[in-house]
């Protein structure tokens, strides 16, 4: 997937403690690409508050495997600091599987650098809409997209959505770089 006009994709993701505004972030994982660089990034935090039970049957993340991490907010600003060198490259194009959701976790640790967005939710829903649904696992089964994916960790849902929407940009012609 080649960049052009100086965009920068990041696609990202969170596992959290649960879905209130009130839960926080326990991990967060970003795939970076521009045209000269491609960066994985992923970490374990204390979220600081506890993890909901429901939270745990999902992702299985448990406090124990929190405990001793760095506070979820020194994460984020690192991750906030990685984006703004990104950002010298070129526009940000940020991408999630249900973005609204991660940005609005993420918004309680601080502001982003400014950037446009792509929903794989969105897209999945809108060009695959005889999918059994719009899971992210169920819409990699469903496309036939390979690949060892373990659900629910960051990094992996990052991984997933990137090759998501490279059959969608392949299948139905949507390109990243227009993102608004």
């Amino acid at each position: 997937m080649q960049t052009q006009d100086n965009k920068i994709l990041v696609v990202f993701d969170t596992e959290t403690t649960g879905v209130s505004k009130k839960d926080g972030v326990l991990e967060l994982a970003a795939f970076i690409h521009s045209d000269t660089t491609t960066l994985k990034v992923v970490e374990m935090a204390d979220p600081g508050v506890p993890i909901n039970p429901r939270a745990s049957e999902v992702h299985g993340y448990y406090q124990k495997d929190v405990q001793g991490k760095r506070p979820i907010q020194d994460v984020f600003d690192n991750f906030v600091g990685c984006l703004n060198t990104f950002s010298q490259l070129g526009e940000l194009v940020l991408c999630a599987h249900n973005i609204k959701f991660d940005l609005r976790m993420l918004k309680q640790y601080g502001e982003l650098p400014p950037h446009s967005t792509l929903c794989t939710l969105a897209e999945a829903r809108k060009h695959y809409p005889d999918a059994p649904n719009h899971k992210l696992t169920t819409l990699v089964n469903y496309l036939g997209i390979e690949g060892d994916f373990n659900a629910h960790t960051a990094m992996d849902d990052v991984l997933m959505c990137y090759e998501l929407l490279k059959v969608i940009e392949k299948d139905k012609g949507v390109d990243w770089r227009q993102a608004a």
